[in-house]
């Protein structure tokens, strides 16, 4: 993710002009990195329309725009709840030089009774 594109997103789709995401170094915004579950879920699965309904972030070392992020998942579980098929996974992002930057426990809701 480029320098730009974090600064964008978090002056844009966050409306925040916090020095941490939109300075000369900006750090990886915790929204875009917890966002990393639905656009792993949606490059692997063609899901028109999902609701996130839970997640569990560990932050694990500072995370900085200007480098390439790798995203694994593994689908740990599948189950209906209220009529509703929902799906869990962790998620690992690491950064370009190796280094772990987040673990994520992802839950939403991909398909509901009247699909």
């Amino acid at each position: 993710v480029s320098v730009e594109e974090m600064q964008e997103y978090t002056t844009v789709s966050h409306h925040l002009d916090d020095d941490r995401f939109i300075g000369l170094q900006p750090r990886l915004h915790p929204a875009w990195l917890a966002a990393r579950a639905e656009r792993i879920m949606r490059h692997n699965f063609s899901i028109p329309t999902s609701i996130h309904t839970e997640s569990r972030v560990q932050y694990l070392a500072p995370a900085w725009a200007g480098q390439s992020v790798t995203v694994g998942a593994h689908c740990i579980d599948v189950f209906e709840r209220k009529d509703r098929h929902r799906v869990r996974f962790d998620c690992l992002i690491r950064g370009e030089d190796g280094t772990d930057l987040a673990r994520l426990r992802h839950t939403t809701i991909f398909k509901q009774a009247n699909d």
